[in-house]
């Protein structure tokens, strides 16, 4: 079934494509031994010589870290 959908490249059977991977994965599911959950954990590490709000630090994924509002400090 999911290779049926994956032939499917036209644009004008885009949502027949939608509809066979919606179908392959509601059968999947259906048939899982497991519950999907989503939970990810982030680490950031920085020196002990960096300086700057903690803010900055905590997801630079997300949230952009501004290089210029961290500095060095003396040590």
């Amino acid at each position: 079934m999911v290779e049926e959908a994956d032939a499917l490249v036209q644009s004008s059977q885009a949502s027949a494509r939608e509809a066979k991977f919606r179908e392959a994965y509601r059968l999947i599911m259906n048939d899982a031994p497991w519950i999907p959950i989503f939970h990810e954990k982030r680490y950031t590490m920085r020196s002990a010589r960096m300086s700057g709000q903690v803010a900055l630090f905590v997801d630079p994924i997300h949230i952009p870290v501004h290089y210029d509002e961290v500095k060095r400090t003396g040590q």
